[in-house]
């Protein structure tokens, strides 16, 4: 997939709805990922050491939802399982 900045991603992600996804990649590190591409990171790289960081990119270019997949992230069960 190609690298987006943040202003290419946003302008995919209003083009179109719904297709914005944010991805858990493994070893505690995340991805947002649109029709068109990925968004890169300010390092250069396209993944993120914390979801408060990819979050914080996101909202500085006015995209303040999207969906979350987490699959792979270790499930933990509080109280009586229903």
């Amino acid at each position: 997939m190609r690298k987006l900045t943040p202003s290419e991603f946003c302008k995919s992600f209003g083009n179109a709805p719904g297709s914005g996804r944010i991805v858990h990649a493994g070893g505690g590190l995340w991805e947002a990922q649109c029709a068109a591409g990925i968004l890169e990171n300010p390092g250069g790289g396209t993944k993120f050491s914390s979801l408060p960081d990819l979050l914080s990119v996101l909202a500085g270019v006015g995209i303040r939802r999207c969906d979350v997949e987490w699959d792979g992230l270790p499930a933990r069960q509080y109280g009586p399982a229903n």
